[in-house]
């Protein structure tokens, strides 16, 4: 990026890196409704989002479409899973988490509401944060402002060390 530039162009180049940041949303589909407010967040900042219900195609392997997309995520971006009371009895949870994790993904825990956790689902997680059962918008606030602030890192990064990659 050069920074000498006018301001638009310097807003361009940055939205375009952050549209080269793939989130990957992971969640049980009968959630979808409290994280829509995140998905359209993370969208409205030029993130681009990844999940299963947006973007499995009918035919495909859905398994190799996910493990793909969470491949990519590791690379270039991170993976968000939501913890809720559905999503604990879901085995694919742990097993998207677990690879998510052997990938060397950055793993953003976000549990919903007051779930009763099993401890081999726990170990996963790490620190997360607590929201309400049903959230707000606003309650996915600090989701955004968190990859908003490693964007500017890795972008400071970059100035600093031409050469490098943005994530990783």
């Amino acid at each position: 990026i050069d920074m000498t530039t006018d301001i638009d162009s310097i807003l361009d180049k940055v939205r375009k890196i952050c549209a080269d940041i793939e989130v990957f949303v992971s969640y049980v589909h009968h959630d979808r409704d409290k994280i829509q407010p995140l998905i359209e967040a993370l969208v409205r900042k030029d993130f681009s989002v990844w999940t299963p219900d947006d973007n499995l195609k009918s035919g495909d392997n859905w398994r190799n479409q996910i493990s793909d997309a969470i491949i990519r995520c590791a690379y270039q971006g991170c993976y968000i899973v939501v913890i809720t009371q559905e999503s604990v009895k879901s085995s694919f949870v742990e097993q998207e988490l677990a690879f998510a994790s052997s990938q060397g993904a950055w793993i953003v825990p976000i549990v919903l509401g007051n779930p009763e956790i099993p401890d081999d689902l726990r170990r996963w997680l790490g620190t997360y944060q607590c929201l309400p059962a049903n959230p707000r918008k606003e309650d996915f606030a600090w989701v955004v402002n968190t990859l908003e602030d490693v964007v500017k890192k890795k972008i400071t990064n970059i100035l600093e060390n031409p050469g490098s990659k943005l994530l990783g």
